[in-house]
């Protein structure tokens, strides 16, 4: 009940419902035990990223420590790790680290096969208003097959944000990394 429980966790966590997936892992912890085994770190990265989307960054950053490193044997984990550090980034107000953390997630799902994991954290450079850094690749997956679903519609996203950058170019702001904090959680107080 526990896998499913946090699966479900990161499922309404990438769904813009970080409240509800805390409150998910919450009534799993008994049963999750310490935060080294893969359960254990994929509930702490449900933790940390719904803490970034609530405007926590700082308990995120804390949450994921030694979950990101080489030390850490689960890759798909290092890689989704790194994707929800740049969510702390960007929560905390640095677009440039968060979009490093990102690419770092790219680069690790992509070397772990997680073609998923790959596009959802090429999306996150899109966001980022990098689309050109992600365009070509998520086209790549697109074209693949296998995950072309969730790569066609961020291909699509890249390519319509790139359009209106060409025209008028993305300045990060203040204003743009609200709408990064808001983009990725639809609630606020939700309770499940």
């Amino acid at each position: 009940a526990a896998i499913l429980g946090i699966a479900r966790a990161l499922l309404l966590s990438l769904a813009g419902r970080p409240v509800s997936a805390r409150h998910l892992v919450d009534d799993h912890r008994s049963a999750i035990g310490p935060g080294d085994g893969p359960l254990g770190q994929l509930a702490r990265i449900v933790v940390a990223e719904a803490s970034a989307l609530t405007g926590d960054p700082v308990l995120a950053r804390e949450v994921l420590a030694g979950i990101e490193g080489p030390e850490n044997e689960f890759p798909s984990l290092r890689a989704l790790a790194w994707r929800t550090r740049g969510s702390a980034e960007a929560a905390r107000g640095d677009l440039g680290a968060a979009a490093e953390a990102a690419g770092e997630s790219v680069e690790q799902a992509r070397a772990s096969g997680q073609t998923s994991l790959e596009a959802l954290a090429l999306h996150d450079l899109v966001r980022l208003g990098r689309p050109r850094d992600a365009m070509a690749r998520l086209t790549a997956l697109a074209r693949e097959g296998g995950q072309s679903w969730l790569a066609h519609r961020f291909a699509a996203h890249a390519a319509w944000i790139w359009r209106l950058t060409v025209s008028t170019p993305l300045v990060p702001s203040t204003l743009t990394v609200r709408r990064w904090v808001a983009a990725g959680s639809s609630e606020t107080t939700d309770s499940g």
